[in-house]
């Protein structure tokens, strides 16, 4: 007898129901593979060190650096969702180079035995590495800037590289200029009252 409840009754119906409703997981989408961007002008792939040098620059640096010094503390710990994290910085900076990914990780502070255990026919690392290889939706390109600028400037640019419109250049003195912080917004209020 419990709480005045002398007998059983069936309601499995209402428990899956509230199973359903607040327990259960949603099913997660299936991931459908998804090709990176590739950068349209050919260009060369940065050096391991290049790659460490600007990953540690990058406004994802210091997550780079403390995941490069094996430090999974971000990760509550988590040493495999901090392998991820790690390959998913080095998939953007290395264009989604497998064997680059790879060869960076066994530098890195994370590198373990795991990362070479036979799992399903492949490796833990090798999964890893797909994994992030498929969540990577762009990757590192040198040419963006100047391909950025063309589309910019593309109405006024021939496809001889001239220009097509007159710019008249504003006079400047030494006191005008003075008035411009150093910095890129600066420069580029300058660069726009030069040309008003």
């Amino acid at each position: 007898m419990f709480g005045g409840y002398t007998s059983l009754n069936e309601r499995s119906a209402a428990a899956g129901c509230i199973y359903r409703g607040y327990m259960q997981e949603d099913e997660q989408p299936e991931s459908k593979p998804f090709k990176a961007t590739m950068p349209t002008q050919p260009f060369t792939p940065l050096t391991d060190n290049e790659i460490i040098e600007k990953a540690t620059r990058s406004k994802k640096g210091v997550e780079f650096s403390s995941l490069w010094s094996g430090n999974t503390s971000n990760y509550n710990g988590d040493e495999s969702r901090a392998d991820l994290a790690l390959c998913n910085i080095l998939a953007f900076w290395s264009g989604c180079d497998s064997s680059t990914i790879d060869r960076l990780f066994r530098q890195s502070g994370l590198m373990r035995d795991k990362w070479d255990r036979e799992t399903g026919g492949t490796t833990y690392g090798k999964m890893t590495v797909q994994k992030a290889i498929q969540d990577c939706h762009e990757t590192y390109n040198p040419n963006r800037k100047a391909e950025t600028a063309m589309q910019d400037f593309s109405e006024s640019i021939n496809a001889d590289n001239t220009v097509t419109q007159d710019i008249q250049l504003q006079p400047f003195t030494y006191e005008d200029m003075k008035k411009y912080k150093v910095d890129d917004i600066a420069t580029a209020e300058f660069f726009a009252s030069l040309t008003k």
